[in-house]
């Protein structure tokens, strides 16, 4: 293992040891979903682009990101 893989794998480690009994903030999950979401949609599709508003954008991303949340907390 290389040097930079070991700091990786300590790192990720120390990370999900000290975050791991932390409750999910879904607020913040719901933004990141939401805007990762966006983005795919604005870089994947120029047909719908051309087809839709900004505000019909950020709406469909937020029920995606909702209907995906929901489904994380079952």
């Amino acid at each position: 293992m290389t040097q930079f893989e070991q700091n990786f794998l300590e790192s990720a480690t120390r990370y999900f040891r000290e975050n791991i009994n932390k409750p999910i903030d879904w607020e913040q999950r719901r933004y990141e979903i939401a805007k990762d979401i966006l983005a795919a949609f604005l870089s994947n599709s120029n047909d719908r682009i051309s087809s839709g508003t900004p505000q019909s954008f950020a709406k469909d991303a937020i029920e995606l990101a909702d209907a995906l949340i929901e489904e994380l907390k079952k």
